[in-house]
């Protein structure tokens, strides 16, 4: 398998198992090609609402030998998720999951 498809599935899986432990119901998607990656459903609890969230999982990535303050390649939704409402959850290489924006350090 092509290291980038089995990196893209790891991070999918990672991503997947830390929304079950944020409280979400996780969906994953059917077709290979799609605009999201999961449907998350949080049931109410309390005063809490309940929330449904649409993701598509981004593997971090960062640029070589940059000088930059944050080496981060940061992405965009694409114009259909933005009109979707698709949230980007980026996952590291050391499986920290971080939501709409990539690790910083």
């Amino acid at each position: 398998m092509d290291r980038r498809i089995l990196k893209g599935f790891q991070s999918e899986m990672t991503a997947e198992m830390w929304l079950v432990q944020q409280g979400f119901i996780v969906y994953s998607k059917k077709a290979v090609q799609s605009p999201i990656d999961f449907v998350c459903y949080c049931p109410a609890k309390g005063k809490t609402k309940a929330k449904i969230l649409l993701i598509d999982v981004k593997s971090s990535c960062h640029r070589k030998n940059s000088t930059r303050k944050n080496p981060y390649i940061y992405r965009s939704p694409t114009p259909l998720q933005k009109k979707m409402g698709v949230r980007l959850l980026y996952v590291s290489d050391k499986g920290e999951c971080t939501l709409d924006s990539p690790l910083q350090k």
